[in-house]
């Protein structure tokens, strides 16, 4: 599951360039499994779908 350390991160850059670092950082992965920790597991765990 992303998640980030907001405001603290912008030390390290602004939103696109940290959204840009973890993105490539899970790229390897499967797309399924890039859904799933970028949004899908939050919904599945928060009962939003």
């Amino acid at each position: 599951m992303y998640g980030s350390d907001w405001p603290v991160c912008l030390v390290a850059g602004n939103y696109s360039m940290v959204k840009a670092l973890v993105t490539d950082f899970i790229s390897d992965l499967s797309q399924e499994q890039q859904n799933a920790i970028m949004g899908g597991n939050a919904a599945k765990f928060y009962n939003l779908k």
